[in-house]
């Protein structure tokens, strides 16, 4: 079975005080966090920054503008990771039949989690950025209405 392909990643909305991204910007984040979440999810956290900023179509400048750090890169993965799992969680409680619902939220948490090397790896060994990102979509906190 195919993992779900997750819908590529929006682009957070600015908070008050920061700068408004120009939308050629907003692109390219775009673009590499989507490069990253492929060559990631294949190869692993040991994908290599110059790669993920070549198969973004980005100069590797550009890469670091946006993500100073490959952590800084992971957390944006993990962050739109859990956005997903919140949103099919959320799906999941609305759901007339409980038990469907639970059962496509584990599914498809699990095809996730099986076509990510690198969301394995982190949650192996950064539980911390895995908690926090579960923590700043609400996950936690859902419940059925």
């Amino acid at each position: 079975m195919k993992p779900h392909a997750p819908t590529p990643p929006a682009t957070p909305a600015p908070q008050q005080g920061e700068r408004v991204q120009r939308a050629d910007a907003r692109r390219n984040r775009e673009r590499i966090v989507e490069a990253a979440r492929e060559l990631m999810g294949r190869e692993g956290v040991d994908a290599q920054i110059d790669d993920i900023a070549r198969a973004a179509g980005v100069g590797v400048g550009t890469m670091y503008r946006h993500f100073p750090t490959k952590d800084a890169l992971v957390e944006a993965l993990a962050n739109y990771r859990f956005e997903r799992l919140a949103e099919w969680a959320t799906e999941a409680l609305a759901d007339d039949d409980p038990w469907a619902g639970f059962e496509r939220y584990l599914r498809r948490g699990a095809e996730l989690q099986a076509g990510d090397r690198a969301l394995s790896e982190v949650m192996r060994s950064r539980g911390n950025v895995m908690r926090e990102a579960a923590e700043r979509v609400g996950l936690m906190g859902l419940n059925r209405k």
